[in-house]
């Protein structure tokens, strides 16, 4: 499953989940572009709110599992 997030100027956020054949887990990959010598990336802090510039991310051993259930209606 890939997901893409652009930025609010010159950039773009990729996310790569990839689920084990059973399902009860997966690895997740984040990755961050802009445009050669262009400007930093500014986006909104999913924090606070605030407007961020961006030089460059990086994420490291990012993990993530998965459980029964419906997570947007609740319940197993």
């Amino acid at each position: 499953m890939t997901f893409f997030a652009p930025m609010q100027s010159a950039g773009i956020r990729r996310q790569i989940i990839e689920f084990h054949g059973n399902f009860t887990s997966c690895i997740a990959t984040i990755s961050f572009a802009k445009e050669p010598g262009g400007p930093t990336a500014i986006t909104r802090s999913i924090i606070d709110k605030r407007m961020v510039e961006i030089q460059s991310i990086t994420a490291s051993n990012a993990n993530c599992s998965v459980q029964n259930g419906n997570v947007f209606g609740g319940g197993a």
